[in-house]
């Protein structure tokens, strides 16, 4: 966990200057009002989160009860609080950052494949990024919230592993089934609209059936052999508010198979 601690502390670096960019933007709500039972809900698990960091620092910094002044802990003090106030805003500068990074690095490693010369496709990455944010995290967003109001409510699932269990089983059937095959859809269409083809449209749709065909099952084989674990320990040891974020850090490694595939 100190790893992974220290993994999200770096990404947070890389965050926190695009976020204070939006500082002054509208906070963005899920559409439906939280009834008070769920605010309330929300509200202590924010508060838990606060609590949790503060220990940790305190811990790491030998006992002491003040939070460590150093950068890196106060840009993750500014993180978490752009994530509270801003959820989708700062999930969608982390999934650019982190789809910039995986796409570069399935470009360097097909280049090294084809034994050519490294030559950074600049629209290749932004096709990518835009499905990143509207997938990666504007849709997992949503989903990570309906697992938490829908599958694994507190108030009427009793038990934390009966919790977990039941929100992993709905993700790794029809999360990753519906989210992957929106992200090569989504994939499909932005690049036929930057390329000038989406016309005909029977052909834009023979090639989105095309890909799904080719790469649905492929795809679901490799994510099983990665996401099953990422999420146990997403949906049992991160707090809900962390969880796109923990999801992106894993997903640094899943950007590089998605992107290689979707490019196919």
């Amino acid at each position: 966990m100190h790893r992974v601690r220290l993994a999200l502390l770096v990404i947070a670096l890389l965050c926190a200057s695009a976020v204070r960019a939006f500082a002054s933007v509208p906070s963005i709500t899920n559409g439906k009002q939280l009834n008070r039972i769920q605010m309330r809900n929300r509200e202590q698990e924010q508060a838990d989160v606060r609590r949790r960091v503060l220990a940790t620092m305190a811990v790491q910094g030998g006992g002491d009860a003040k939070p460590s002044r150093g950068a890196p802990q106060q840009l993750w003090n500014k993180y978490l609080g752009q994530l509270d106030r801003r959820p989708l805003i700062t999930k969608a500068w982390t999934s650019t950052i982190i789809g910039c990074i995986g796409d570069t690095i399935a470009q360097v490693l097909e280049a090294r494949t084809k034994g050519i010369p490294f030559v950074f496709d600049t629209q290749r990455t932004a096709i990518y990024i835009f499905c990143a944010v509207a997938i990666g995290s504007t849709a997992v967003h949503y989903w990570y919230n309906f697992l938490d109001q829908k599958v694994a409510n507190p108030n009427t699932v009793k038990g934390k592993w009966n919790r977990v269990f039941r929100q992993l089983a709905v993700d790794q059937t029809v999360g990753c089934t519906v989210l992957n095959a929106g992200f090569y859809i989504v994939h499909t269409i932005v690049s036929a609209v930057v390329m000038g083809r989406v016309f005909p449209l029977g052909a834009l749709a023979d090639t989105i059936t095309g890909k799904l065909s080719r790469e649905m099952w492929p795809m679901l084989i490799n994510n099983w052999k990665l996401w099953p674990a990422a999420n146990f320990i997403n949906f049992s040891l991160v707090p809900p508010q962390l969880r796109v974020l923990f999801a992106n850090f894993v997903a640094i490694f899943w950007n590089i198979y998605l992107s290689g595939s979707a490019n196919r």
